[in-house]
């Protein structure tokens, strides 16, 4: 399992390209982002941090995607596939 955290903040949901040429590789079972999970969120004394950002990214550092393989390597390559538009 491995995250993409945003480098930017400002982009859309609907502008994450998870299908990226290394994310359709074999070894990688699912590349989730907020639009999928649904609004899920945590936090230490309150749950106000979102799982995965829903419908943008509000800080660098935001989860944006989450990526299941079979192994660290393969789940960091598709994160490394994984673009974002601003």
């Amino acid at each position: 399992m491995g995250r993409f955290l945003a480098r930017y903040d400002g982009a859309c949901e609907d502008r994450v390209d998870r299908y990226g040429r290394r994310a359709r590789d074999e070894g990688v079972h699912a590349v989730l982002t907020g639009r999928d999970i649904g609004d899920h969120y945590f936090g230490r004394r309150l749950c106000d941090w979102p799982v995965l950002s829903i419908d943008r990214v509000r800080f660098i550092g935001e989860f944006v995607a989450a990526v299941a393989a079979e192994t660290p390597q393969i789940a960091q390559a598709a994160i490394a596939a994984i673009t974002v538009e601003i």
